[in-house]
């Protein structure tokens, strides 16, 4: 015979699951954009020093999982893939075109990121902060 109620408290423990997980990257991307601001205004005060083109922020209407930073003619483009998880940015510059993902550790509290790369083993568990800084460095370090 079926147990429903147990059935059913499993589907209500699944769907809460998905909820969580998506308010949580939601949160994360969130404290991205804040890091991101923070972070591009630490730049803008060193470029501003040595006469540079500054960093700007191009916000996309609120609640998107996307930003993009422009230095000059270099851009960075930020997204969320929820799917995943992963925060990516497609920076396109001086040297051409390339591509810098975080894979979104869903199971650490706080969530925290690994970079993606060749040597997986290696990579720290970074915040929002570290990665936001990251992203804003990669756009200098492209810009003409």
């Amino acid at each position: 015979m079926a147990d429903y109620a147990k059935s059913a408290l499993g589907l209500k423990a699944r769907l809460d699951q998905k909820i969580k997980r998506r308010l949580d990257l939601t949160a994360f991307f969130e404290g991205l954009r804040s890091a991101l601001t923070l972070e591009v205004a630490k730049a803008n005060i060193e470029l501003l020093k040595v006469g540079a083109p500054k960093v700007e922020i191009q916000q996309a209407s609120l609640g998107e999982p996307t930003i993009e930073l422009v230095c000059d003619k270099a851009i960075c483009h930020i997204s969320q893939d929820r799917g995943v998880p992963s925060i990516g940015a497609i920076l396109k510059g001086e040297s051409g075109e390339q591509t810098i993902t975080f894979l979104v550790l869903v199971d650490e509290s706080p969530l925290k990121a690994c970079r993606i790369s060749l040597t997986p083993e290696i990579e720290e568990k970074v915040d929002a902060v570290q990665i936001a800084a990251t992203f804003v460095d990669a756009l200098i370090a492209e810009a003409p």
